[in-house]
Protein backbone atom coordinates (compact mmCIF):
# COMPACT_ATOMS: atom_id res chain seq x y z
CA UNK A 1 0.00 0.00 0.00
CA UNK A 2 1.44 3.09 -0.65
CA UNK A 3 1.31 6.51 1.44
CA UNK A 4 -1.41 8.08 -1.00
CA UNK A 5 -3.62 5.06 -0.82
CA UNK A 6 -3.36 4.43 3.12
CA UNK A 7 -4.03 8.35 3.09
CA UNK A 8 -7.10 8.72 0.77
CA UNK A 9 -8.55 5.30 2.84
CA UNK A 10 -7.95 7.27 5.64
CA UNK A 11 -8.95 10.99 5.04
CA UNK A 12 -5.55 12.32 5.08
CA UNK A 13 -3.12 14.19 3.12
CA UNK A 14 -0.36 11.80 1.53
CA UNK A 15 2.22 14.29 3.30
CA UNK A 16 0.55 13.77 6.85
CA UNK A 17 1.16 9.82 6.19
CA UNK A 18 4.64 10.32 5.06
CA UNK A 19 5.32 12.48 8.62
CA UNK A 20 4.08 9.98 10.32
CA UNK A 21 5.89 7.31 8.90
CA UNK A 22 8.70 9.51 9.50
CA UNK A 23 8.21 10.13 13.02
CA UNK A 24 7.94 13.77 12.40
CA UNK A 25 4.19 14.10 14.02
CA UNK A 26 2.53 11.18 16.17
CA UNK A 27 -0.05 9.79 15.62
CA UNK A 28 -3.65 10.55 17.79
CA UNK A 29 -4.84 7.73 19.70
CA UNK A 30 -8.14 7.96 17.94
CA UNK A 31 -6.79 6.87 14.72
CA UNK A 32 -5.03 3.77 15.91
CA UNK A 33 -8.33 1.66 15.43
CA UNK A 34 -8.56 3.09 11.64
CA UNK A 35 -4.83 2.69 10.63
CA UNK A 36 -4.65 -0.68 12.43
CA UNK A 37 -7.76 -1.94 9.86
CA UNK A 38 -6.46 -0.28 6.71
CA UNK A 39 -2.93 -2.07 7.04
CA UNK A 40 -5.02 -4.94 8.09
CA UNK A 41 -3.62 -6.21 11.29
CA UNK A 42 -4.51 -5.32 15.41
CA UNK A 43 -3.99 -3.08 17.08
CA UNK A 44 -1.55 -4.63 19.14
CA UNK A 45 0.58 -5.90 16.30
CA UNK A 46 0.55 -2.05 14.85
CA UNK A 47 2.13 -0.83 18.19
CA UNK A 48 4.60 -3.96 18.53
CA UNK A 49 7.07 -4.12 21.18
CA UNK A 50 5.49 -0.66 22.33
CA UNK A 51 2.10 -2.87 23.27
CA UNK A 52 3.31 -5.77 25.30
CA UNK A 53 5.59 -3.81 27.19
CA UNK A 54 3.11 -1.16 28.17
CA UNK A 55 1.26 -3.57 30.15
CA UNK A 56 4.11 -4.05 32.34
CA UNK A 57 4.63 -2.54 35.62
CA UNK A 58 7.87 -2.66 37.76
Amino acid sequence: MTQQQLADELGLSQKTVGHYEVGRIRLQISMLPAMANSLGVTIQTFLGPLAKSAGRRK
